[in-house]
């Protein structure tokens, strides 16, 4: 092969992998409103559902309905609205996870303590089937598979997926107490998640 044919070969092998995107899946909860007091949980989902659609080198192909839990850890506070997205993405896991986190504090989120409530709460939960342990950054989320706030949602946009070391979704989701999740069925909610479709 001449070398200008060599070349081209990598241009067009580096041409892919840029183009090349993975799925990955993001749990989105909050429980308080914004600074201004206009915005509740509800308006900061939605909200937080469209800047996904706007992070860089990334689509949001779906999300879950919204659905209301109460509080994990810390019990005294209110109770918070959930969802799960599915997007595609050309970021790395550490590149997805910096824009999540600049995400929350646009959205004025403040670390006063573990499990405080929160105006905004990003986790990765997938990225592909790919397994990962680095400092700050664990993948598949090491709680996931025990939050019926997050295989509800998960299991209703991807029903046939696999967590790795967990196995199908499916088999998970039933073997956690489900009786504190409730779908929202507030008129606004609908009004609102037909904007983040």
């Amino acid at each position: 092969m001449s070398n200008a044919a060599a070349e081209a070969a990598e241009v067009t092998e580096a041409t892919k992998a840029a183009s090349a995107r993975v799925t990955a899946y993001i749990a989105l909860g909050s429980n308080l409103g914004d600074a201004s007091g206009d915005d509740g949980p509800i308006q900061q989902i939605k909200r937080a559902l469209l800047e996904l659609h706007s992070l860089p080198k990334t689509q949001r192909v779906r999300h879950s309905s919204l659905y209301q839990s109460p509080p994990a850890g810390h019990a005294d506070q209110p109770d918070y609205i959930n969802a799960v997205a599915e997007i595609r993405t050309q970021l790395t896991p550490g590149e997805l996870l910096q824009e999540l986190l600049k995400l929350e504090i646009r959205f004025g989120r403040r670390r006063l303590f573990r499990n405080a409530p929160r105006t905004l709460d990003l986790d990765l939960l997938l990225y592909d089937a790919l397994v990962l342990h680095e400092p700050g950054l664990t993948l598949p989320h090491p709680r996931m598979h025990t939050r019926p706030f997050v295989l509800v949602p998960l299991l209703e946009i991807a029903p046939t997926i696999e967590i790795p070391g967990h196995g199908p979704i499916r088999t998970l989701q039933p073997a956690h107490d489900q009786s504190h999740l409730r779908p929202v069925k507030h008129q606004a909610a609908s009004a609102l998640l037909e904007g983040a479709a």
